[in-house]
């Protein structure tokens, strides 16, 4: 099971994802991951956290990823697999344009993928993620689907260039590329083409990203204040979703009050929608927590 909280800055998504996380424990072997790069998780859990996971309680572990960690080392794979694939580069100092790319557009929504990714990986049976305000967010969820278009397309182009040196081998033979002293035969069919298979194989990796989403036993959660502003964010963000082909299975509407009139929310999401009261203090540590979940329990 994998859970993502998302929603608007301070809407209460750390304190809803770390009940739920809570929730879940008392059944299966849990993680929580904050993806936030202001992280606040441990402050709700009342305990230091890193980028290593912690037990919390029994059953219930945490982490708070550091971004700039999973950054460096999706640079690093990315470096190894171009220098691989094209030994020429060799020949040109490849880690000062890694240390540009770092600070590249894209790059924070695919380190928070291969954050994701590794904790997904990991041996729990449960996974609940903390996630940034809901403008990276939408980015990072929509990363999987854009890059497929342009990996797909790529795929194309190198397979129409294999053709084209097929073509140019069967008139004037193998085709020889100089690095130096050492001549390097330049393959000609998709079995032999590195270049191919480094794509297929990345392909391979983001589609298996983009399924973490649109599984059936992902819930993807939304946090709302009972305001406009919040109420507006969302449903934008329900928009994209819908787009993405990922279902928001829950709208937590928190810190209700009074007599809010709650209909436009549910009228608007048709979805199960679980209200939490406003307490008259901050909700942290884990008796706290578990009371909190007790109102939007309903994540089996």
């Amino acid at each position: 099971m994998k859970v993502f909280v998302i929603g608007k800055g301070g809407v209460g998504k750390t304190t809803c994802s770390s009940a739920i996380a809570i929730g879940l424990s008392e059944r299966y072997k849990t993680i929580i991951a904050s993806l936030d790069p202001a992280h606040n998780l441990g402050d709700v859990l009342m305990t230091k956290l890193g980028n290593k996971p912690k037990k919390v309680v029994n059953n219930l572990y945490a982490i708070e990823a550091d971004i700039d960690f999973f950054a460096m080392k999706y640079l690093k794979e990315l470096e190894k697999s171009l220098k691989n694939v094209y030994r020429y580069l060799s020949v040109i100092n490849l880690e000062k344009y890694f240390e540009i790319l770092r600070y590249s557009p894209g790059i924070e929504e695919f380190s928070v993928l291969e954050a994701i990714k590794e904790v997904i990986r990991s041996n729990f049976s449960a996974f609940v993620f903390d996630t940034p305000p809901t403008g990276l967010t939408l980015r990072i969820l929509t990363t999987p689907k854009t890059t497929l278009i342009w990996l797909k397309k790529l795929i194309e182009l190198r397979r129409m260039i294999l053709d084209r040196r097929s073509a140019i081998e069967k008139i004037q033979g193998k085709i020889l590329f100089k690095i130096e002293d050492e001549k390097i035969e330049i393959p000609t069919r998709e079995s032999d083409d590195a270049v191919i298979k480094e794509l297929i194989k990345y392909k391979n990796e983001i589609e298996e990203i983009q399924k973490i989403f649109t599984d059936k036993d992902t819930y993807v959660i939304g946090v709302l204040n009972p305001d406009k502003l919040s109420f507006l964010e969302m449903k934008r963000a329900k928009d994209v979703l819908d787009k993405l082909d990922i279902e928001l299975k829950m709208i937590i509407v928190n810190k209700v009050s009074g007599d809010v009139s709650l209909s436009e929310i549910k009228r608007e999401f048709e979805t199960n929608v679980r209200l939490v009261k406003l307490r008259d203090r901050e909700i942290r540590g884990i008796q706290n927590l578990r009371e909190l979940y007790d109102e939007i329990e309903g994540i089996r």
